[in-house]
């Protein structure tokens, strides 16, 4: 079963308290109408700024939004008229190289493909059943130096850098194989490793790391269960006594990363549902940085449109439905095509 039919046949429901699933219901609704408004091409429109507020954000067109948020609706009861276009939207990407591109053509910049792109896109995509490229394992696979994966996909000559959250995602998308192992162990110390020696590189604290992670393991990289234990306290440490982690992304964001672990938090599910504005979505903040590394980070994108994706993903388990489902979250699917 994958991520889609899951969405198809209404998904499990774990530990919902009544209340709290009735009410994420009514709110996963409306959001998703709203979502279905804002993405008639199945682009999710996506906000770049010179602030981690993105205050004074302008629009930029990219594939990354689409491929993050087909990701987090694909299991959502309801998305699925959401989720096909999407699916057309992500897949309109892909390179003949087995790469995704960055930006889409209405705002095309010069760039190279990355890995963070091309893997995210890629995992998206084949947990709702679509095929993908052999060449893009093979272009994963080949952007491998000194037991890491780089970000760029560019010659070995070239300028480039590593990041360890790029890397949690390449590793969900080609999972637990001989080339990966020695990636693995590496981000296994880094899970046990003080936030100052963290190389997030394209993203702004050890919570989207924990999440990459966990994500992984969910799907299906067992090795990175070993982890478990340090990433449920790291997670925990960042709780505020309301049951926020901070604001609406970085809540949803814990709350995935504490069910990609098997674990639940009613009370921060119901802070989210509080924080929910009137027109059913939730605020913009910031998802990833830029521009490429060594340069100072001077840019961060995210929109609304992501934030709710994310939340819906995050507010999943605690539906109320009238019976359980299974628990099937397209684990073991991550032997790449």
């Amino acid at each position: 079963m994958n991520r889609l039919d899951a969405a198809r046949l209404g998904g499990p429901s774990f530990f919902a308290m009544p209340d709290t699933g009735h009410t994420a219901r009514r709110a996963t609704s409306a959001a998703l109408r709203w979502l279905a408004s804002r993405t008639p091409s199945g682009e999710v429109p996506c906000l770049v700024a010179e602030h981690p507020s993105l205050e004074g954000a302008v629009p930029d067109s990219n594939y990354f939004a689409a491929a993050q948020a087909l990701w987090s609706l694909a299991a959502v009861e309801g998305a699925a008229p959401v989720v096909r276009r999407l699916i057309r939207f992500v897949e309109s990407g892909a390179l003949h190289t087995g790469a995704w591109r960055f930006w889409t053509p209405k705002t095309y910049r010069p760039l190279d493909p990355d890995t963070d792109m091309t893997a995210c896109a890629a995992a998206a995509i084949r947990a709702v059943g679509v095929s993908v490229p052999a060449t893009t394992t093979e272009m994963l696979l080949a952007a491998r130096s000194s037991e890491r994966f780089v970000t760029w996909v560019r010659g070995p000559d070239a300028p480039n850098d590593v990041c360890a959250v790029v890397n949690a995602n390449v590793v969900w998308y080609l999972g637990q194989r001989a080339e990966t192992a020695a990636t693995l162990e590496w981000l296994l110390s880094l899970v046990m490793q003080p936030e100052a020696s963290l190389p997030l590189g394209y993203y702004d604290t050890p919570l989207f790391l924990h999440h990459a992670v966990s994500r992984a393991y969910a799907d299906g990289v067992t090795r990175l269960g070993a982890a478990r234990a340090e990433m449920l306290s790291v997670v925990g440490a960042l709780r505020h006594s309301g049951g926020a982690y901070g604001n609406p992304l970085e809540t949803a964001l814990a709350l995935c990363t504490l069910a990609n672990l098997g674990e639940r938090d009613p009370d921060t599910a119901e802070w989210l549902l509080g924080a929910q504005r009137a027109d059913a979505s939730w605020p913009e903040a910031a998802f990833w940085n830029g521009p490429e590394q060594p340069a100072p980070r001077s840019l961060w994108w995210g929109s609304a449109e992501l934030t709710t994706a994310v939340v819906l993903e995050a507010l999943r388990p605690y539906l109320a439905v009238t019976a359980p489902r299974s628990r099937d979250r397209s684990r073991g699917r991550h032997a790449a095509r």
